[in-house]
């Protein structure tokens, strides 16, 4: 629902104008309260409807005008300007012309169709307002990222696009604005701490409430990013009360799409924190938010992020593994590997996880191993060692470590099996890219070849497995002095039981 602000002198007459349309009296709060100005997206007075900055996810950061004259059509197309409603939006604004074009280009990008969109070319300074002039930058600054994929442009350059949007912003508001923006690209780019930073400058400006919020929102997601294993409990302190503060400004200002969003990743971190319960009440919330909304792909993200907490709190002890795997299992349903291969191939590789560690009677196991392994080798169809290094790195680790458990006949066979699969783990994952996840499967190999007998009639076969062992071990624990104690000590513990066994492999 969308707030609008009108003087009480007008206040009759634009209920009836919202009436004229079936249905919109439930989607727009009319309002003549003073405190409700700065909160509305337009403000209408006798002369003008000014509109207030489209901070809402559910509509492209497009900016169309920020003022017309008041009269009916203007309002009904200006409600559904706000709601994304492009095509109605147009038919009322018809009279404008340059309206009519930037309606086009904002339902292209709503509908996620670039290719056939036209860089706008950028008027000379001294025929726009400032307004304008600061709009197409903007807007040109938009499309370049948008479509920067498609033409090879050059990162500085739609930067350099932004920042010169930035010096023509007419306020704060749209500073803000224009930043949201330009932090998304850099987020998009893997620049997290560029990210970080122009949100934070921003964030220091007077703003309003909406701004302020959305600013902080997208904080969030930067730093949510930023986490890495083991997660700092500051980084996660600082999180949490940021994601308090939002989903109460969300919740009270009733911006249903934004709420779900925020009660997904505040799942996520009541999951790192082990509060499982408290992590499933938001994930539900999300789920209910989006179904509501009837948003599916984002009902997709939901019910994956459903399974994730489902299958980390059966990892605790706790029977929850067909619930993770139902979750999942719903998640496909939007998330075909034609749709979305790369959210397919995920949702297998979980998938896979949770079959391979599900308890289970002993003449179910054979039948659940194999299960995992389909699902393992769906998620290697998809994420290939040249085209997803770091995904392919984690499937194979995983893989192998469900290897290792699973019954056999040939049980060396399928601990060598496992080995191959850590190894492959091992070639993507370098030590100054992912030193952690190195380390762990540098331990997970090592665990492998302590489970490989001894070769009776070959001395030297043992003695090089042996110094392979420990080469894995130094390295490990090398790779850990600045990270996990608890894997640094296993190191240190595998490097003491090689010194032990040094004979029976000589």
């Amino acid at each position: 629902m969308i707030l609008i602000f009108v003087k009480t002198e007008l206040l009759e007459e634009a209920k009836k104008t919202v009436f004229l349309e079936t249905g919109l009296q439930e989607l727009v709060k009319l309002s003549d309260q003073p405190q409700d100005a700065d909160k509305a997206v337009l403000v209408v007075d006798e002369q003008t409807i000014r509109l207030s900055i489209g901070w809402r996810q559910s509509i492209p950061p497009y900016l169309i005008t920020d003022h017309l004259p008041y009269n009916q059509p203007n309002l009904l197309g200006l409600i559904f300007l706000q709601l994304g409603a492009y095509e109605k939006a147009a038919y009322y604004l018809q009279d404008y012309q340059q309206i009519m074009k930037d309606l086009m280009i904002a339902e292209q990008l709503q509908q996620g169709d670039t290719s056939s969109l036209q860089n706008q070319v950028t008027a000379e300074r001294y025929k726009l307002s400032d307004f304008d002039y600061y709009r197409r930058l903007h807007n040109q600054a938009v499309l370049l990222h948008y479509q920067g994929h498609q033409q090879e442009l050059s990162l500085e350059f739609v930067i350099k696009t932004y920042g010169e949007a930035l010096a023509a912003a007419p306020d704060d508001e749209y500073y803000a604005f224009t930043t949201r923006q330009l932090s998304d690209l850099y987020l998009d780019m893997g620049y997290l701490n560029e990210a970080e930073e122009v949100v934070r400058q921003a964030w220091q400006r007077k703003l309003s409430e909406q701004a302020h919020y959305a600013l902080q929102s997208g904080l969030i997601q930067i730093l949510l990013r930023k986490l890495q294993p083991p997660y700092p409990k500051i980084q996660l302190a600082e999180i949490t009360v940021l994601l308090k503060e939002n989903l109460t400004y969300y919740e009270i200002s009733g911006q249903q799409l934004e709420l779900g969003m925020l009660s997904m990743d505040a799942a996520w971190v009541a999951q790192l924190k082990d509060n499982f319960s408290e992590g499933l009440a938001c994930i539900n919330q999300a789920i209910r938010l989006f179904e509501e909304e009837e948003v599916p792909e984002l009902q997709g993200d939901a019910w994956m992020r459903k399974g994730t907490l489902l299958y980390g709190w059966a990892q605790k002890g706790q029977p929850f593994h067909q619930q993770a795997i139902d979750s999942y299992q719903k998640a496909l349903k939007i998330f075909s590997r034609e749709v979305a291969p790369y959210v397919y191939a995920d949702i297998h590789h979980h998938l896979a996880l949770i079959y391979s560690e599900m308890p289970a009677p002993k003449e179910k196991k054979a039948m659940l191993y194999a299960i995992a392994s389909k699902s393992f080798q769906e998620a290697l169809g998809y994420f290939t060692k040249e085209h997803f290094p770091y995904e392919y790195g984690c499937v194979c680790n995983n893989y192998g470590n469900a290897l290792v458990k699973f019954p056999d006949s040939n049980f060396q066979n399928t601990t060598q099996k496992a080995i191959s699969y850590f190894e492959e783990a091992l070639s993507v994952r370098h030590s100054e890219h992912y030193p952690y996840e190195r380390a762990t499967s540098l331990l997970n190999l090592l665990e492998a070849y302590w489970q490989l007998p001894l070769d009776s009639q070959n001395r030297e076969v043992n003695q090089r497995r042996w110094g392979r062992m420990k080469e894995i071990a130094q390295e490990a624990r090398a790779l850990l002095q600045e990270h996990d104690s608890v894997l640094k000590e296993q190191a240190e513990l595998h490097l003491s039981e090689l010194e032990k066994a040094r004979n029976s492999y000589a």
